[in-house]
C-alpha cells in the first residue's frame, strides 16, 4: 500500500473512530511514517542517546567527550540496502512482509519452509504475530492515551494493512517471491493498467518482496492476477481484488481504532455508508504527492483536515561532512535540518553525518523500531561492535581525498564530489577519484542487467582470467549515461573457487574492486567516429572513467583504445590469456609494447549485451537525446562554455524538464552502475 492508504485513509479511519484531530493525526503520520524513515547505516551524535540505546549497543561513545556512534533504525524500504540479508531481516521482513510467526521459531526448524516466511493477512483464520503485536499496541492506548503509545499505533497499523497487500510474499530475497503479474485492471475502466514493458522488468529484479510484480499489489483500485511459486518446482496463481481486500482491512483497522478509543464498534450499516465514501476517496491510482491527495481527500471529507510532512514530528539538528570540511548539497526540496537529507545525500555518498540535537520523538520512534524488529526476529538484533566506530571513522575520513586543484562552489558541483567524481578544465570532462567509495561496492553481473533502469545505454564487456589464486574481471564499458558520453575500465578479483553465497546466486558473482597494491597502470583514448573526445592516464587507478555533458552517443559510435600494464609478466599472460579465457577467449587483437602492458580498441562488444538494454534500446535512445538537446539549450541560453559544475546553480536548472532535474538530483546513482549496491555489499565479503 502507499500514501494514499497508510496516511489518508488511517487518518480518515482515525476520526471516525472518535479520535480528536491532534490524536488521530499523530496515528496517520506515523502509520506513513514507517515508508518514510529510511536513516540507517551509522551516525555520529553530539548528545548522549537514551539508556535504551547505550544499554543494548545501539549507540557507543567514541573517544571524545559527548560524542557518540549511533545506529538508527530505518523502518522504509531502501532499495539500495533492500538487496543485503541483515536489512531483510531487520526491517522488511518486520515491517512490510510479517510472517505468521518470529523469524527465530522458522529458523530453529531445519531444513527451513521458505513459505513460512510468507507475509499472512492479518484476517485470515489461526494465530499470528501481527494480531498479537496490534492488540498491544491498542490496549497501551486504552491504558494510557500519550503520544508514544498512539505514535506505536500508528506504526503497528502500517504493518496491520501490509499484510492484506503484501500477504504471499515474503520480506527476503528467495523462491518463494518469484512471481509475474498476469493481470492487472483498474475496476472502474476495465483496463490493463501495467504494461508489457513494465512487467518484463519488473520479472528481471531480485526476487524480493514483490518487486517481481511492481506497485500492483499496493494499487486500492486494482483486480489483480499474480503468478507464484508454492515450491521451487511448482506454482500457483492469486486473483485479488484489491479494493474489496483493502475495505476488509480498513473495516478492521476501524474497529481496532474504536477499541482503542473505547468506542463502540461500528454497525454494518454505518460501515457501508462509510466504505463507499472510503471507496471514491480511494480511487487515484499511482499518485503519491502528499498536497495533490491531500486536497483530493478534502473533498471527498470535507470536516477532515489532511496535511502530511514526513518531517513534522522530528526535531534533527543535522550537518554533514567531508574532508576539508566540504558541504554535501541538501535533496531538492529538502530543509537542511532535515534527517532524511543526510541520509540520501551524505551517509550513501560517505559523508560524515553528525546530530547536533534530536528531540525526544526521534528516538522514541526508533526505539520502537528496535523493540518491534526485535519481537518480530524472536531475538536480539545487531548491534554496534568494539571496532566499528574507528573504522567507520577512518573510511570516512578518506573520502575523496587529494590534492586535485578543482574545487566545487556551486551546490551541483558538490554533489558531483559527492559522487566521487571531480572535474578537468583542460578537457571539460568529469571522471572518478581515486578514493570514489564505489570502490566498497564492488562489481556483479546485475549491476550491467539493470544499467538500462537508471538511463545508462551502454556497451559491457567483462574479461575474465585466473591469476595468482583470484578470478580477475577486467571490465570495459562505454556509451551514454543520461546527458554524458563517456567510458570505464574497472579492476576487480574474488578468491578463486570461493562458493557463491545466497545473494551471489541471485546477482552473480561479486568481485571485490582490487586494492592499491593490486592496481596496474591504465590509459585510454576515447573517440567518435574518427574524432577523438579525451583520455585518461596513464595512471595507476581501479576504476579510471571519463564523461563528457551535452554530448550524445549510440554505443556503436564509440572506440575506446585502452593501455594496461601490469605489476609483473605473469599478470600481463594471465589477462592476455588464451581460447577460454582473456582477451584471446573473447576473440580480441592485441598489441605487447613491452613485457607488462596490453593495447586493445574496445569497439564491438563480444560479449553478450544484458537482455534489458536489447529491449529498451529506443526509449533510452529516445530519452537520452532529449535530455543532452534541453541541457546544451541551458547551456546557450545562458552563455555557458564548458560543463564545470560550477557554472550551474539550481536556478538554471528551475525551468529544466522533470526528466533533467531528476537526473542531476539523482546523479551519482545514474553516472555507474556500481551505486545500484554500493558499499552496502561489504558486508558480503571481506577485503582482499
Amino acid at each position: 500500500m502507499n500514501k494514499n492508504y497508510h496516511y489518508f485513509v488511517v487518518k480518515t479511519l482515525a476520526v471516525y473512530a472518535g479520535f480528536g484531530e491532534d490524536d488521530a493525526q499523530l496515528i496517520a503520520h506515523f502509520s506513513q511514517q514507517i515508508d518514510d524513515f529510511i536513516l540507517g547505516g551509522r551516525v555520529l551524535i553530539t548528545q548522549r542517546p537514551p539508556e535504551f540505546f547505550t544499554a543494548n549497543g545501539y549507540a557507543r561513545e567514541i573517544g571524545k567527550l559527548n560524542l557518540w556512534l549511533f545506529a538508527p533504525h530505518p523502518t522504509g524500504i531502501d532499495d539500495v540496502s533492500s538487496v543485503m540479508p541483515e536489512y531483510q531481516k531487520n526491517t522488511i521482513a518486520p515491517f512490510h512482509f510479517i510472517p505468521a510467526q518470529t523469524l527465530a521459531s522458522i529458523d530453529s526448524v531445519k531444513p527451513v519452509d521458505r513459505n513460512k516466511y510468507r507475509c499472512v493477512c492479518a484476517g485470515d483464520p489461526g494465530e499470528k504475530l501481527i494480531n498479537t503485536l496490534v492488540c498491544d499496541a491498542v490496549n497501551a492506548v486504552k491504558t494510557d492515551k500519550n503520544q508514544t503509545t498512539l505514535m506505536r499505533l500508528g506504526m503497528a497499523l502500517h504493518t496491520y494493512a501490509d499484510t492484506y497487500a503484501h500477504c504471499h510474499y515474503s520480506g527476503f530475497n528467495g523462491w518463494e517471491n518469484h512471481s509475474s503479474i498476469k493481470k492487472a485492471v483498474d475496476v472502474k475502466t476495465g483496463k490493463e493498467e501495467v504494461s508489457e514493458f513494465e512487467k518484463t522488468f519488473y520479472e528481471k529484479l531480485p526476487p524480493i518482496g514483490h518487486a517481481n510484480t511492481g506497485h500492483a499489489p499496493d494499487i486500492c483500485d486494482y483486480d489483480i492476477e499474480l503468478a507464484m511459486k508454492s515450491k521451487e518446482g511448482a506454482g500457483f496463481e492469486i486473483s485479488r481484488s484489491n479494493k474489496e481486500s483493502f475495505s476488509k482491512c480498513s473495516r478492521e483497522i476501524l474497529d481496532l481504532l474504536c477499541e482503542a478509543n473505547r468506542r463502540e464498534r461500528f454497525t454494518e450499516a454505518e460501515w457501508q455508508e462509510l466504505r463507499g465514501r472510503l471507496e471514491d476517496a480511494e480511487d487515484v491510482k499511482k499518485e503519491t504527492d502528499a498536497d495533490k491527495l491531500a486536497a483530493h481527500w478534502g473533498k471527498c471529507f470535507t470536516d477532515i483536515p489532511y496535511h502530511y510532512n514526513k518531517g513534522d514530528y522530528f526535531y534533527i539538528s543535522a550537518y554533514a561532512s567531508g574532508p576539508s570540511g566540504t558541504q554535501p548539497p541538501e535533496n531538492t526540496g529538502e530543509d537542511a535540518a532535515d534527517i532524511y537529507s543526510p541520509r540520501n545525500d551524505a551517509v550513501q555518498l560517505s559523508y560524515i553525518v553528525t546530530i547536533t540535537q534530536a528531540d525526544e520523538a526521534f528516538f522514541t520512534y526508533n526505539q520502537i523500531a528496535y523493540e518491534w524488529a526485535a519481537k518480530v526476529a524472536g531475538c536480539g538484533l545487531q548491534k554496534i561492535s568494539d571496532g566499528e566506530a574507528g573504522t567507520y571513522l577512518k573510511k570516512a575520513g578518506a573520502v575523496n581525498a587529494g590534492g586535485d586543484s578543482w574545487k566545487p562552489r556551486t551546490d551541483l558541483a558538490l554533489m558531483v564530489q559527492a559522487a566521487g567524481f571531480l572535474y578537468e578544465p583542460n578537457q571539460d570532462i568529469l571522471y572518478s577519484s581515486l578514493t570514489n567509495m564505489q570502490r566498497l561496492a564492488g562489481y556483479c553481473k546485475a549491476y550491467d542487467e539493470l544499467a538500462p533502469a537508471i538511463g545508462s545505454y551502454i556497451d559491457s564487456e567483462p574479461i575474465y582470467f585466473v591469476y595468482n589464486g583470484f578470478e580477475w574481471m577486467i571490465e570495459l564499458w562505454k556509451g551514454q549515461y543520461g546527458i554524458e558520453t563517456g567510458c570505464e575500465i574497472g579492476v576487480y578479483k574474488r578468491e578463486a573457487g570461493k562458493p557463491l553465497d545466497p545473494l551471489e546466486k541471485i546477482l552473480g558473482k561479486v568481485y571485490q574492486c582490487v586494492p592499491n597494491a593490486d592496481m596496474p597502470i591504465m590509459s585510454f583514448r576515447l573517440l567518435k567516429g574518427d574524432r577523438k573526445l579525451f583520455t585518461r592516464g596513464p595512471e595507476k587507478h581501479w576504476w579510471l572513467t571519463g564523461f563528457r555533458w551535452g554530448v550524445y552517443s549510440e554505443p556503436s559510435d564509440l572506440s575506446v583504445y585502452y593501455t594496461v600494464k601490469f605489476k609483473d609478466e605473469g599478470m600481463c599472460r594471465a589477462f592476455v590469456g588464451d581460447e577460454s579465457s582473456g582477451l584471446k577467449g573473447l576473440g580480441y587483437s592485441y598489441e605487447r609494447p613491452d613485457s607488462l602492458s596490453a593495447d586493445f580498441v574496445f569497439s564491438k562488444p563480444f560479449s553478450p549485451q544484458p537482455e534489458f538494454r536489447t529491449e529498451s534500446e529506443e526509449t533510452l535512445r529516445k530519452s537520452n537525446k532529449a535530455l543532452c538537446a534541453e541541457y546544451n539549450k541551458i547551456k546557450a541560453a545562458h552563455e555557458i562554455a564548458g560543463d564545470d559544475p560550477n557554472a550551474f546553480n539550481e536556478e538554471l536548472l528551475e525551468g529544466a524538464s522533470e526528466d533533467l532535474r531528476k537526473w542531476f538530483g539523482g546523479l551519482n546513482s545514474v553516472r555507474a552502475k556500481e551505486t545500484l549496491l554500493r558499499s552496502k555489499t561489504a558486508g558480503l565479503r571481506k577485503e582482499a
